[in-house]
């Protein structure tokens, strides 16, 4: 809903605890690269706990070039975890637009799994 208010065309994967694609959808129009990258945002998000945002930090801005080999490795910001009662119990990952405009999509499909 989010990326249609604002005329966005994105991919949004949701993954659970393991890492395992659950949900997906593509809108019309999004590129077909969205797809893998969509997906590759939920993992990350799930296998380090937090959002993808810090580890596009860490790898831009700090330099750890060594974790980009990480099979499925996707810091760019638009994946974040969905956390019940303190524990990660999976990840939604979307790619298509900007990274904030990514991470903006994530935030509110979690907000409306809260609901």
């Amino acid at each position: 809903a989010e990326s249609t208010k604002n005329g966005w065309t994105v991919a949004i994967s949701i993954v659970d605890d393991g890492g395992n694609l659950i949900a997906f959808t593509r809108q019309d129009h999004a590129k077909l690269v969205a797809i893998d990258i969509s997906m590759r945002k939920a993992k990350t998000a799930v296998f380090f706990q937090g959002p993808t945002k810090g580890l596009e930090e860490e790898v831009t801005k700090g330099g750890r070039t060594s974790l980009l080999p990480i099979t499925d490795f996707m810091p760019l910001e638009g994946g974040i975890p969905i956390v019940v009662d303190g524990r990660v119990v999976g990840a939604i990952g979307v790619s298509g637009m900007s990274g904030a405009h990514d991470a903006q999509c994530a935030s509110a499909g979690l907000a409306a799994l809260g609901k």
